[in-house]
């Protein structure tokens, strides 16, 4: 199996004239984005010499995923 965990920081040059909303959307997609996309790549260069060959991180559809955790962000889990 393969685990990666990744942390990614974004600035901007022209932080004084952007509105906070348009940082977020921008960082929520775009930033997504460009993270999954360096996330695919580690893992490809990483896995380049296994013996089946280098394995390519299948695409993402984000836009589920931000679905999909906003609807875990709604309803908290119960601790058992």
């Amino acid at each position: 199996s393969i685990f990666v965990e990744a942390v990614s920081a974004f600035e901007f040059s022209n932080a004084n004239s952007i509105l906070k909303a348009e940082k977020d959307s921008l960082i929520k997609f775009s930033g997504l984005s460009v993270s999954i996309s360096c996330i695919r790549s580690f893992i490809a260069t990483q896995t380049s010499s296994y013996p089946y060959g280098k394995y390519t991180l299948p695409l993402i559809d984000l836009n589920d995923l931000l679905i999909q955790k906003a609807a875990q962000v709604k309803t908290p889990k119960t601790k058992k």
